[in-house]
């Protein structure tokens, strides 16, 4: 990948680099941030969809004896 960015004689990490996008990292790690407070905020909703749809079959059940 080439020696990499240099500054002040030294050369920077590769981690540093990827950490950096080129960049971009100020779009770059904002767009990941809201794609996982999406991706949570979904999980979270179909589990809370799940509870209620367990709690409404159970009181249909008690309901039906």
């Amino acid at each position: 990948m080439g020696e990499g960015y240099v500054r002040e004689g030294r050369s920077m990490s590769q981690l540093t680099q990827w950490w950096s996008m080129g960049g971009y990292a100020i779009y770059v790690w904002p767009a990941y941030g809201l794609v996982c407070a999406v991706l949570v905020m979904h999980i979270l909703g179909i589990k809370s969809q799940h509870l209620r749809t367990i709690k409404k079959l159970q009181q249909w059940f008690k309901r039906q004896e």
